[in-house]
């Protein structure tokens, strides 16, 4: 029977992916990031197309999932088959510049971290088959690194380790048609504006969640409550001059402090009162000659990137 879009979530929501936290090279793998693609899929601007392979397969031009046959649903082969190409979603979704193939080995370490969990006393396959052989290179880089334990929480995979089971990957019949150099096509994942709005008030929810050191959980949520009610209540006080700061360190920046300035421009406009985020949504919508913040908002940030901010005001209202 095939995998369907509730096992997916199922997978991203399993606790165990807390465990879970390196980095291949931009490519950022944490339960932060698989939320994100639980949101994107939970908003409906990722598809989940049940599929008959023996495998499942995420393509990033298509923003859709095409999930495995499988029967019985759900063993640990199949949810770290799951998480695998959630992985691809996580490179996508932020717009990761790399090769197919380090996109293919973040994939497998992932996968097989996370494997591991499942099956603690899993065995290195036999030595030959070329699957074997990567399967058994990532056992070992994920012990090495102490993935899936709090020894590796943050752990940065050496570029040659990278390399190296990326010639393991492409060794796989199945992945002889990759031309190593080949980049993977992450162009992100569009959000219309009812989707934008679903999306931002999950990331809302487990932003509040998280940010138990700000104030209580209970207050966070009264506030959340009233902000989607409609309800007026001062939270999150800005100024232009923080939000000029933050735009020119987006457009001066390199992609790190571009995505840190991105991600306090959200947490501002997801924060702010409601009469705040409504007159904000004004100026920045269409430019505003002798208006410094717009200006700066339409010229610094590519479109891609106005777009889920303007929504995340919207929510805000």
């Amino acid at each position: 029977m095939p995998i369907t879009k509730e096992d997916v979530l199922q997978v991203l929501d399993d606790p165990k992916l807390h465990s879970i936290r390196f980095s291949v090279g931009p490519i950022q793998v944490n339960s932060v990031e698989y939320d994100k693609v639980s949101d994107y899929i939970e908003s409906g601007a990722i598809d989940i197309v049940p599929g008959k392979g023996k495998v499942s397969k995420y393509i990033p031009q298509k923003d859709t999932l095409i999930t495995r046959d499988a029967s019985p649903p759900l063993n640990e082969n199949v949810r770290s088959n799951l998480l695998h190409e959630c992985t691809h979603i996580i490179s996508d979704v932020n717009k990761c510049d790399v090769t197919r193939l380090t996109d293919e080995a973040a994939a497998y370490i992932a996968q097989i971290a996370y494997l591991l969990l499942l099956l603690p006393s899993l065995e290195e396959p036999p030595l030959g088959p070329p699957l074997n052989n990567m399967m058994r290179q990532t056992m070992r880089l994920v012990n090495s690194y102490e993935l899936g334990s709090p020894g590796g929480y943050g752990a940065m995979i050496d570029q040659r380790d990278i390399a190296d089971l990326a010639r393991a990957v492409y060794a796989i019949p199945d992945y002889h048609d990759i031309n190593p150099e080949e980049k993977l096509a992450a162009d992100g994942v569009a959000l219309s504006d009812k989707q934008a709005e679903n999306f931002y008030r999950r990331q809302l929810q487990r932003f509040i969640a998280r940010d138990e050191s700000e104030r209580s959980m209970e207050e966070e949520s009264q506030r959340l409550s009233a902000k989607v009610q409609g309800v007026s209540y001062e939270n999150y006080v800005t100024s232009d001059n923080e939000l000029q700061t933050l735009l020119d360190s987006y457009r001066r920046g390199g992609d790190p402090q571009k995505k840190t300035a991105l991600q306090k421009l959200l947490r501002i406009f997801l924060t702010i009162d409601q009469r705040t985020a409504v007159q904000l949504l004004q100026r920045l919508s269409a430019l505003r000659k002798n208006d410094i913040v717009s200006e700066r908002f339409q010229s610094a940030l590519p479109a891609s990137e106005r777009a889920p901010l303007l929504a995340a005001l919207r929510l805000s209202r």
